[in-house]
């Protein structure tokens, strides 16, 4: 399977407070500062499952803190991004 970063940042957008539509996503930067809380990531968590054909366990969500974490997370699933 293979997602593309714009894919990743439109299902972003739809659980942020802010528009990410024209937003350069960093690595480092965290999905809190995206505008994206708790209940958004739980519910983006869902989104990358379903646009990967994957089944995220509960402790992805620990680990999805930068938008690098959902990057590696997805690649460790086995998603060319």
């Amino acid at each position: 399977m293979e997602i593309s970063i714009d894919q990743i940042r439109n299902l972003m957008n739809d659980q942020s407070t802010e528009d990410l539509t024209q937003v350069v996503l960093e690595d480092s930067k965290t999905l809190e500062e995206y505008g994206i809380d708790s209940m958004g990531l739980v519910s983006l968590a869902f989104d990358l499952d379903d646009l990967a054909g994957i089944q995220l366990d509960d402790s992805a969500l620990e680990k999805m803190r930068t938008f690098g974490d959902i990057k590696n997370l997805l690649i460790s699933e086995g998603v060319t991004i």
